[in-house]
């Protein structure tokens, strides 16, 4: 998500300006920058990638000279014959096609059908044994766009009078969170226009600093912006937020007050009643009346004591209630209550009309509609979910909590180096510290260098992203994907995979990858039966050449014609269907 940047702060090379002008001095050499250590991370981390084919080249090693020895061996008591016929049956053509063929036609049906590019069949290998992912927040859990929550209109003014004028004033800025507020009260674009909706015209509109905007919309002074914004337009505002605070329980102290005097006078009726229609009623009657007496002088003795709490406060109150017992407009107390609950559950801005506060709104990014769904599939494949993301723990920990993710697997406050630690200690099965931890790099200059020279262990480990950031952590996980619609090129080429759809794709790919892995160990199995049987036959009965020639060619096809069964599977994905 943007980020404000005052002068002084430091900026990474590679970052886009979403608003404004900034002028930045460069202080270190391009090889030094951050935008090259990513890419030395990215050239690092992939050299340490699994080589399949090694392993191949291993098993080749010892099978072939294996099967020429069993050869040399039989034809010296059998015959030529029998050499040619195991030199034939021993040919590996099955057995080295058991496992491309499969992988070839799954990851066509992963690119095809569920846009889930993948770029190495090592890759599909490690999706299958796939048990722990790391999600990044932004743009990969939510939207990465910010979406209005909650707008509460504290002055009278109505609602969606509010939200019309603030979309107005706002179409005139070019802010992120400015764009939000247009698009949530335009909504689509076309319905919008086709049914005629327009908004009010903006005029004089200003910007105070980085704070907020206001214009004249509709003949009414219009603002919108943070809590400076407010305290800078708003006479008195600042004064009654340092009152409201200093006297934050004195509202519910005046309730209190005159929650005792509603009490002593129903205690008083209701006394009074009992003793006109019960003075001959009896004991229970009196001791009822003697309670409600007791009640009564209780509730005017608790009216007293808090009148004499607050007296100051009364004295200053307004008998029509425009004021709280702090002498604060009780809409200024009712957006500045709102300001405090929402503190870590977003951006609050202020909607100010005529010199007054008039509305709270709270923005923040949404959660995509499958996130809770996707994390909740992962685990019932027996992955384990963890965030790592850059954003702050609160902001962290309420999306986390939004989709199902632990406390304990929440990390926030995350440098790029530290996400790729994280990673990395999950591989090796080593503790990642605490959801409460924040960046061990935090103090470290951004343009320190990243990670050196550390390897994966054998816990095959995702990591899902979308930002620069995440390169360093995209190219040391075993499968790195990357969300291409609003990945960037280098995120594409750090990854080793590239979903070009949403992540509800996921656990549909990792099914997928799955039963790919199984078809190719039955593959082998049929393979290796064939082969092993034709020598066998071979070695106390005697076969002819032309069915050692059949079984390896018949055995060629069928290995074949069973590696093409991906392109039957059908998965449905989280929030969607499969074409």
């Amino acid at each position: 998500m943007p980020q404000s940047k005052r002068k002084g702060d430091k900026v990474r090379s590679g970052s886009l300006v979403a608003m404004g002008f900034v002028q930045i001095q460069a202080e270190l050499p391009v090889a030094a920058s951050f935008h090259a250590r990513v890419g030395d991370a990215v050239s690092e981390a992939k050299s340490t990638l699994s080589d399949t084919e090694a392993i191949v080249g291993r098993f080749a090693t010892w099978y072939t000279p294996t099967v020429l020895l069993l050869a040399v061996v039989l034809g010296f008591y059998k015959g030529f014959d029998q050499f040619l016929v195991v030199i034939v049956a021993g040919c590996p053509c099955a057995l080295l096609g058991a496992a491309p063929f499969v992988q070839g036609a799954t990851l066509s049906l992963l690119a095809g059908r569920y846009k889930f590019l993948v770029k190495r069949a090592t890759t599909l290998e490690s999706l299958a044994r796939l048990r722990a992912v790391g999600l990044d927040k932004t743009g990969t859990l939510t939207t990465g766009q910010f979406e209005l929550l909650r707008n509460e209109a504290v002055a009278g003014v109505p609602k969606d009078t509010l939200h019309r004028w603030t979309a107005a004033v706002e179409e005139k800025d070019n802010h992120p969170l400015a764009r939000s507020l247009v698009a949530s009260y335009k909504g689509c674009i076309g319905d919008f226009v086709a049914a005629g909706g327009s908004l009010p015209d903006a005029s004089g509109f200003k910007r105070h600093g980085r704070d907020g905007v206001s214009a004249t919309v509709e003949g009414h002074l219009v603002g919108v912006g943070n809590i400076s914004f407010v305290e800078a337009t708003v006479e008195g505002f600042k004064a009654a937020k340092e009152a409201y605070h200093e006297h934050g329980d004195a509202g519910q102290r005046q309730h209190s007050h005159e929650y005792g005097h509603a009490e002593a006078k129903k205690n008083h009726q209701e006394h009074g009643h009992e003793h006109g229609d019960g003075c001959c009623g009896g004991e229970h009657e009196h001791g009822d009346a003697g309670q409600r007496q007791h009640s009564h002088e209780h509730g005017h003795a608790e009216a007293k004591k808090n009148h004499q709490e607050h007296g100051h406060h009364q004295e200053h109150g307004h008998a029509d209630g425009a004021t709280s017992s702090t002498d604060v407009p009780v809409g200024w107390s009712r957006a500045m209550s709102l300001a405090a609950e929402w503190t870590d559950r977003g951006s609050t801005l202020f909607v100010t009309v005529d010199s007054t506060v008039a509305a709270v709104l709270l923005l923040d990014d949404a959660l995509k509609p499958v996130a809770a769904e996707t994390v909740s599939a992962l685990a019932a494949l027996g992955v384990r979910s963890v965030m790592l993301t850059g954003d702050k723990l609160s902001s962290a920990q309420r999306v986390a909590r939004a989709v199902g993710i632990r406390d304990a697997d929440t990390y926030a406050s995350l440098l790029p180096e530290d996400k790729q630690r994280h990673i990395l200690d999950l591989s090796n099965e080593r503790p990642t510290g605490g959801a409460n931890e924040s960046s061990a790099s935090a103090g470290k200059d951004l343009e320190a260098s990243f990670l050196p020279k550390m390897t994966r262990g054998s816990v095959e480990v995702g990591f899902v992203g979308d930002g620069l950031n995440d390169c360093p952590a995209l190219a040391s996980a075993h499968v790195g994907v990357v969300l291409q619609e609003v990945g960037s090129q280098a995120t594409v080429d750090a990854a080793s995979a590239v979903l070009q759809a949403d992540i509800g794709q996921l656990p549909a790919a990792i099914i997928i990858a799955r039963r790919s892995r199984n078809l190719v160990m039955l593959n082998l199995v049929l393979a290796l039966a064939m082969n092993v049987g034709v020598i066998l036959f071979a070695a106390t009965i005697g076969l002819p050449l032309w069915v050692s020639v059949l079984c390896d060619n018949g055995g060629f096809l069928v290995v074949l014609a069973n590696s093409l069964w991906p392109l039957t599977w059908r998965v449905a994905p989280i929030g969607g269907h499969v074409d």
